[in-house]
């Protein structure tokens, strides 16, 4: 986690680059009810559809939402093409309560490109995290991360971004079943994520017979963000599970969400059911079934 002092370092090195430009004002945080606000960004390293980096345009999407917990794909790490660490940066500008992990897929132009979990430490707590290298003819991974709420109760949240390939749809296929063996089984689990593929692939099918209810409306597209015409970022929680209900799903629609990145955000808030919180503690360790 960061301390205030990494806090500022990390903020004066966005400044440097040239790409964040503030740091929303943080009040003393209100009571928050037993819920988990989720988002899941494909955020093209920053790079909007007027080819402009911008990562306070980001971030300022994700501040507009009103969630805890965030999935970006396509985040730059220390490479050329944007020497810092992404993700720590769009934390930095969010606040100093908000952590970032970092989860590589790739070693790329000097430095690396891959996945990232953002989270506001002042609701949920990082127990363990794993990275799970995934197949692709561009290498993919997935970040598997184990949280607990203020409230008590336990989730692993799943990040991850499968190939873009129409060729490699077996790929994609063996990449969800990767997920899902390394997945805890015992606490309740939501996965997020681009996963490339459209409802009706093989890959998002056998996602749906291992049991994952997908909460964002198949209807809603989300890419390309300017004209969406197809759906293939989701947000999915395990339907055995009954664990969550679903508050509210949606694509995002703004101005900002149609210039920021070349994809659309899914966000979803969902409650944890009453008289569940005291069964839901930690015992799993990651990757551990």
């Amino acid at each position: 986690m960061f301390s205030k002092k990494r806090f500022w370092e990390v903020f004066a090195t966005c400044l440097a680059a040239g790409v964040c430009l503030g740091v929303c004002g943080c009040g003393e945080a209100a009571q928050r009810p037993p819920s988990i606000g989720i988002c899941t960004y494909n955020i093209h390293h920053g790079s909007g559809l007027d080819n402009k980096t911008d990562l306070s345009r980001i971030a300022e999407v994700i501040r507009q939402l009103d969630v805890q917990v965030v999935g970006l794909q396509e985040v730059d790490y220390f490479n050329a093409r944007n020497p810092i660490d992404q993700s720590a940066c769009i934390a930095a500008y969010l606040g100093p309560t908000w952590q970032a992990r970092f989860y590589p897929s790739i070693a790329w132009n000097g430095g690396q490109y891959g996945n990232a979990v953002l989270y506001d430490s002042s609701v949920l707590t990082l127990i363990e995290d794993t990275h799970l290298p995934l197949p692709g003819a561009e290498a993919r991974s997935a970040g598997l991360v184990r949280l607990e709420h203020e409230n008590g109760f336990c989730f692993q949240f799943i990040i991850t971004h499968l190939t873009h390939r129409r060729d490699e749809e077996q790929l994609r296929c063996e990449s969800i079943e990767a997920i899902e063996a390394a997945r805890c089984e015992s606490i309740p689990a939501i996965l997020a994520g681009d996963l490339n593929a459209t409802a009706e692939a093989p890959s998002i099918q056998r996602l749906t017979a291992l049991g994952w209810r997908i909460l964002n409306p198949l209807d809603q597209a989300t890419y390309p963000a300017d004209r969406p015409t197809q759906t293939i970022d989701y947000i999915a929680v395990l339907a055995e599970d009954e664990i969550f209900n679903v508050q509210d799903v949606a694509v995002v629609h703004n101005e900002l969400t149609h210039s920021a990145s070349d994809h659309l955000p899914v966000a979803a808030r969902v409650v944890v059911k009453g008289g569940t919180l005291n069964s839901l503690s930690c015992p799993c360790t990651v990757g551990n079934r």
